[in-house]
């Protein structure tokens, strides 16, 4: 009988990287990058390390429970190991690993970071976090390819991800903001239309007033004339 492998699922996430000491805030949302700079400059990644081997970093992830979707478990075991919760971004794939299990991981922006202190971190005490660079992690997941190759392979289809993300946000926003614009171009146009209406509205009144006046005069003129 076939052995069913276990389904694991996790987590790669990420957020903004922090300014530098002097450096200015980054821009918001994280896809709209400063000028010239790519995804590999403006991100950082988080990595847990591995509570068997004190050298390997990797991100987490754990098994899927009964009745619970393999991104709920991702959520929940990201929050377990890592204690960190956010918005899926996208999912990733599934990796094949050395255990035969399956791996499926998602790409998780981060929008709370629980302390140490937190219980909500349950496994804060077993589980050091390191918050890397792209460039930097890669670095990192580079030193136990030889152990751990699908994790550097996790992390190179996160950061295309990530740059496709990055390049479709700027795209329908540059539409948005050109639609704007459009928009701001033509409400002049059609006020300028409205008052000139208005004026010509304007004018035909002043002119059948004229014309009135004009009527009442001969008339009165005409009664002059009968009277003398």
């Amino acid at each position: 009988m076939a052995r069913s492998r276990r389904e694991v699922a996790g987590c790669i996430p990420f957020r903004q990287r922090q300014p530098r000491s002097g450096e200015p805030a980054l821009a918001h949302p994280w896809w709209r990058l400063p000028e010239g700079a790519s995804v590999s400059d403006a991100l950082e990644v988080l990595l847990v390390q591995s509570k068997y081997a004190e050298d390997v970093w990797l991100f987490p992830k754990g098994g899927v429970k009964r009745k619970e979707t393999r991104k709920e478990a991702a959520v929940r075991e990201t929050r377990e190991e890592a204690g960190v919760e956010g918005v899926v971004e996208a999912k990733l794939g599934t990796w094949r690993v050395w255990s035969e299990e399956e791996h499926t991981m998602y790409l998780l922006r981060v929008e709370r970071e629980y302390s140490a202190h937190d219980e909500t971190w349950e496994e804060r005490y077993e589980r050091p976090r390191w918050w890397l660079p792209l460039p930097d992690a890669m670095q990192v997941l580079r030193r136990v390819q030889s152990r751990r190759p699908e994790l550097l392979d996790m992390l190179k289809t996160a950061r295309k991800k990530l740059e496709t993300i990055a390049r479709k946000q700027s795209k329908a926003e540059e539409k948005r903001l050109k639609r704007e614009q459009e928009k701001a171009e033509k409400r002049p146009a059609a006020e300028g239309d409205s008052a000139s209406s208005a004026d010509s509205e304007d004018d035909d009144d002043e002119e059948e007033e004229e014309e009135e006046e004009t009527e009442n005069g001969k008339e009165e003129d005409a009664r002059d004339c009968r009277a003398s």
